[in-house]
């Protein structure tokens, strides 16, 4: 089953159970990914979806917290809830060690060696940790690794 038709059955799912909160991450999760394969003109992999369920919940992430700092500790409980609810469409986050490991050997795949190759770690490594880690995160990582 892949993970668009996995989406669809929670889908069905929470319809047949009455659950709105979850009935309503899913569309809007679905509503993305339909997009995404508009703008492609083709359908997506089970990777690209995951790159759209990350996007999504950055984007819920930086929301709850505007309405935190907005004054509404209701609504950003509500947004985690619902980030919380999308990330376990995504395999399991990596380890500190793990992603550590993961760059390392990327960085020896490439022949990479200084900070101007960061572009080429970056585009073979992403592939790799989609999904599992922050893009933000690893561009930390694989700079540390490259200037130190």
């Amino acid at each position: 089953m892949s993970l668009k038709e996995r989406i669809q059955a929670d889908m069905k799912n929470a319809l047949k159970k009455g659950d709105r909160e979850k009935l309503n991450a899913i569309r809007f999760l679905l509503s993305q990914i339909k997009n995404a394969e508009i703008e492609k003109r083709s359908e997506l992999s089970d990777d690209e979806i995951m790159g759209v369920i990350s996007r999504e919940i950055r984007k819920i992430k930086e929301a709850a917290k505007e309405f935190h700092e907005g004054g509404n500790p209701e609504r950003a409980e509500k947004e985690l809830k619902e980030a919380e609810f999308l990330s376990g469409y995504l395999p399991e986050p990596l380890s500190e060690e793990e992603l550590e490991n993961l760059i390392e050997e990327t960085i020896r795949d490439v022949g990479a060696s200084s900070l101007k190759d960061m572009s080429r770690v970056m585009k073979e490594l992403m592939p790799k940790a989609r999904g599992r880690a922050e893009g933000s995160r690893i561009s930390e990582m694989v700079k540390k690794k490259l200037t130190g």
